[in-house]
């Protein structure tokens, strides 16, 4: 549900994404957005979530595992300009706790997590693309 609801964010179906939220603390579940300090920001970062019997997410990923996620994401931004895809895998990477730093289109843009791992935005440079 935190996916779908991200999803919603970034379509700015904000009507879809705030029935969301409310179904969402209906059912015990929290969902907290923080900053690259790990400090909360009500409008964006990385997600973080806990519900009401203790269960937290989400679950740390690799760092190969959230520069892969990214430069699915910036290959379909750039190279494919898939605008659909684009949306779901920002809106996955949102999801799983992957935010962007203000200046992340930019040289030196970095990308942190809420478990406090970061690192600079990966180029697609040296990539290869998907079998299809």
């Amino acid at each position: 549900m935190v996916l779908a609801r991200e999803k919603a964010r970034i379509a700015r179906d904000y009507a879809t994404a705030d029935r969301m939220r409310a179904e969402m603390a209906a059912a015990g579940l929290t969902v907290v957005y923080r900053d690259a300090t790990g400090r909360p920001d009500k409008s964006r970062g990385a997600v973080t979530w806990y519900t009401n019997d203790g269960r937290t997410g989400p679950p740390s990923l690799s760092t190969v595992e959230i520069e892969s996620r990214l430069r699915a994401w910036i290959r379909a931004r750039d190279v494919d300009q898939n605008h659909s895809r684009t949306r779901d895998l920002l809106a996955e990477c949102a999801a799983r706790g992957i935010g962007r730093s203000e200046n992340w289109n930019s040289a030196g843009g970095q990308w942190f997590t809420a478990h406090g791992q970061r690192g600079p935005m990966p180029s697609l440079e040296g990539d290869t693309p998907a079998a299809p």
